[in-house]
């Protein structure tokens, strides 16, 4: 975000103070509401910003708060209700853009009512399904090093690195393979970027990055890296939001997940929601559930529960125990670095998730650097096509900047690695691949 931009928080608790200091960080003018001047006092002691003290659901409350100026509203508080009113409020006082933080899945799946689109919000954000999401992705590629989505989360950038058993180790890229519309963008190689041609070999411990569809992924398991997962079984310690998450977006693979919650009117409830999961009223900590149920045999333990410490000791454990892959959610994101080093394998904050979706969604700029390759000089850019110079050529056809190049397109609900013959026509959300410092162009060609 390259201009400062003036933000209305409404909610000083964990995600709007988190909000509000990443958001003063980066430069924008930020004013934060809430009922509790204790928690205003203490914001105000690590955060620049104007501190208003009232409901944010109270129309003069948000006037004093001058939300009628603002580019962005972030309703972030604890309960969903104030946050989709007085996004609501917010936006018809003259906020330009709504963001609503949203826990309770039902205000996303309803079946009869929109309710960001009905009340006026531009976005909800969810974090847990953020954070099941980046989950869901990793237990579909557990070769999978590291994961960014782009194109409206339709298009994916996957990073793996070479075992030296690997089926394309030695092998030249034009020999390999690969699902259409997955592409090798990169290697790194003994710390140097290796920008790679059909004739360029994979060799042992190059990191390899990829672009392509997100649903191509689970085709190219075990390529890169001998696959040691046999189980297709995973187990989930916690009958959270995020686990309910977790559950819809593994609905229609191929893996058996069982489902552990300690309190048996919740476990009920799940198991009436989701008959095809096991779930048992049961404790993942408790050596002797864990030795009965044979847990150590699962391909993953994914710990979600609300409780980070409990999280945090279930994975510890499983690991111990012989879990292959064990995952935790994390609250306190302070803490993520040091969990992956002391043996949990994947680290996931909620609060993370939700203000990476924020800074994204906020970013209005016609063209977005969404991530850097390597040392920083390679960039991955996201634009959409306007009326630009080259708006309607093959791609074969237009002048892009040295090593620049589109590495994807999304049309619609298509999404597709384009070929030298293709167009790019009005609309297109284009991901480019290429140096840094080249947005003018791209606007000239694009924009």
């Amino acid at each position: 975000m390259k201009q400062s931009k003036e933000i209305v928080i409404s909610g000083a608790g964990e995600v709007g103070s988190f909000a509000a200091q990443l958001l003063s960080e980066n430069g924008h003018s930020v004013t934060v509401i809430d009922e509790n001047a204790d928690c205003l006092e203490r914001l105000s002691q690590v955060v620049e910003a104007k501190m208003v003290l009232g409901s944010s659901c109270h129309a003069h409350v948000l006037s004093d708060a001058k939300v009628h100026n603002s580019d962005v509203m972030i309703a972030a508080t604890s309960l969903d209700e104030i946050n989709l009113l007085s996004g609501a409020l917010g936006k018809q006082l003259g906020a330009r853009k709504v963001i609503s933080r949203i826990h309770n899945r039902n205000y996303r799946t309803s079946a009869r009512f929109n309710y960001a689109k009905g009340l006026g919000i531009d976005h909800l954000i969810y974090p847990e399904e953020l954070t099941a999401r980046s989950i869901c992705s990793h237990i579909n590629d557990p070769g999978v090093m590291a994961i960014q989505s782009f194109a409206r989360d339709q298009i994916e950038l996957h990073q793996y690195r070479i075992d030296h058993n690997s089926k394309v180790a030695n092998l030249p890229l034009r020999h390999i393979k690969l699902p259409e519309g997955l592409r090798i963008i990169k290697l790194r190689r003994d710390g140097e970027l290796v920008i790679p041609n059909a004739n360029t070999e994979l060799l042992h411990n190059d990191i390899v990055t990829m672009i392509g569809p997100r649903d191509r992924y689970t085709q190219i398991k075990g390529i890169f890296s001998k696959e040691k997962r046999k189980s297709k079984e995973i187990a989930i310690a916690g009958g959270s939001s995020t686990a309910e998450w977790v559950i819809a977006h593994l609905k229609n693979q191929d893996i058996s997940i069982r489902l552990f919650e300690q309190n048996l009117e919740r476990a009920n409830e799940l198991a009436a929601n989701y008959p095809k999961v096991t779930v048992l009223a049961a404790d993942t900590l408790d050596i002797h559930t864990f030795e009965s149920e044979h847990l150590e045999r699962c391909a993953a333990l994914l710990s979600l529960s609300d409780n980070q410490e409990r999280n945090i000791l279930v994975a510890l454990q499983s690991k111990k125990l012989g879990v292959e892959s064990t995952f935790a959610v994390i609250h306190n994101s302070t803490y993520l670095s040091a969990l992956e080093e002391v043996g949990i394998d994947f680290c996931y904050s909620p609060r993370m998730e939700a203000a990476k979706e924020l800074l994204r969604l906020m970013d209005d700029s016609p063209i977005k650097t969404v991530t850097t390759l390597g040392d920083g000089s390679f960039h991955v850019y996201e634009m959409t096509a306007k009326k630009g110079s080259a708006v309607g050529f093959k791609l074969e056809e237009v002048s892009f900047p040295q090593h620049a190049f589109v590495a994807a397109i999304q049309r619609s609900n298509m999404v597709f690695t384009p070929k030298a013959t293709d167009c790019v026509f009005e609309e297109d959300i284009l991901i480019v691949i290429g140096p840094e410092g080249i947005e003018p162009t791209l606007m000239d060609l694009y924009g």
